[in-house]
């Protein structure tokens, strides 16, 4: 198990050991209550035995009799944390972007007019994506350069020249 690479000591390594072989189950239980599928709940839970590895040295000092409620704990908020960010990136359109799509999902008011997506649809292909990552799913520049395999500052530059030619497109003015 490569999670022993992180444990101080032949003992910790025994003791992580026990551990994992008592609370594997209910661990598992725990974050597929949570999250509904079999694939994500083994990934929290191998997230869950890296953070109690990881923080192995407090871990430890839990009382043996407390310790099951520690780790459904790291359990729970693991896979809790883990939907909210499948939650987050659920919607977000990998291909094409397509603003109808944007209307069904519920991704930018749909009071927004007609006008402001035919505008839209007008911006590259590069711009759009961002301008709708940024504010039709909310996500953050960092995020955005992830997914997108840019650079932060890239990022920021797109959204800042898609948000100025969306204003010269809505006010009517002649695309440069």
């Amino acid at each position: 198990m490569l999670l022993f690479l992180i444990l101080p000591s032949e003992k910790d390594e025994a003791d992580f050991a026990e551990i994992f072989e008592k609370y594997k189950y209910k661990v598992y239980s725990a974050a597929y209550g949570i999250l509904q599928d079999r694939q994500y709940a083994e990934d929290a839970a191998s997230e869950t035995f890296y953070k109690i590895a990881k923080y192995y040295d407090r871990i430890k000092k839990i009382p043996k009799d407390e310790l099951a409620y520690y780790v459904t704990a790291i359990a729970k908020n693991t896979a809790i944390d883990m939907q909210a960010k499948i939650n987050k990136r659920a919607d977000v359109l990998t291909d094409k972007t397509d603003f109808e799509d944007m209307k069904a999902v519920g991704g930018i008011d749909r009071f927004v007019s007609r006008e402001l997506y035919e505008c839209i649809d007008k911006l590259p292909e590069k711009q759009k994506a961002m301008l709708l990552y940024k504010y039709g799913y909310g996500f953050t520049v960092k995020e955005i350069a992830g997914m997108l395999s840019e650079k932060e500052n890239t990022v920021k530059v797109n959204i800042q020249r898609a948000k100025n030619k969306l204003a010269r497109l809505l006010r009517g003015e002649k695309d440069e």
